[in-house]
């Protein structure tokens, strides 16, 4: 019944969110086993050499035989595999991080700002604003129309209400029905397509 269906959903949700986790799991597993990998392979050679160097004549390597040296090397070359773990958990971090610069320049560069505002004297310019502005703080909106895109359909279609000074105002209505559109039209986030806002 009901609880069989709640459960079943409830399932299904929880295998959704274990799904990014299990992932990063498997990288972290995966990254691992070749940094052990990685590092065995430079233990081993380290090991290897230092077995060659004592029983073969090196006196023409110039390369010392004592055995603090083939200790030490042996010390250095164990801590190879957390030397890279670490260098790549710093690497990842840093592209992590130089993705919200990136989105900033992005914000700053790519996206096109709004259009300019030319002040004139006609009766279809834009009239300069007077220098005590907004004097009284009301916000209207005349038949405003907005599309996301000019191959979209409008989002805010012919619009008009009048919000006088010291009013408090809600924009109710379901998802998807323009509220945000209205304050990205306010910011002129979004530029309108049709009709004119005074504030």
């Amino acid at each position: 019944g009901m609880a069989d269906s709640l459960r079943a959903e409830h399932l299904r949700r929880v295998r959704n969110a274990m799904r990014p986790p299990y992932v990063t799991r498997l990288a972290q597993r995966w990254l691992a086993t070749r940094t052990e990998f990685l590092g065995s392979f430079v233990v081993i050679s380290t090991s290897i050499f230092a077995v060659a160097t004592v029983t073969n004549d090196t006196s023409s390597w110039n390369v010392s035989t004592e055995p603090s040296v083939v200790a030490l090397a042996l010390t250095f070359a164990l801590s190879t595999t957390n030397a890279i773990t670490f260098l790549t958990r710093m690497l990842g971090e840093i592209e992590s991080d130089m993705s919200s610069t990136e989105r900033v320049k992005e914000y700053a560069s790519c996206i096109p700002k709004e259009a300019d505002v030319v002040y004139g004297t006609g009766p279809d310019a834009v009239v300069q604003p007077a220098s005590d502005w907004p004097n009284p703080a009301t916000v209207e909106f005349r038949d405003v129309s907005l599309r996301y895109r000019e191959d979209k359909p409008l989002v805010l279609k012919n619009v008009s209400f009048k919000v006088e000074a010291g009013q408090r105002v809600g924009v109710v209505g379901r998802t998807g029905s323009g509220k945000s559109t209205v304050m990205l039209a306010l910011f002129r986030m979004v530029e309108v397509c049709g009709g004119s806002i005074f504030l």
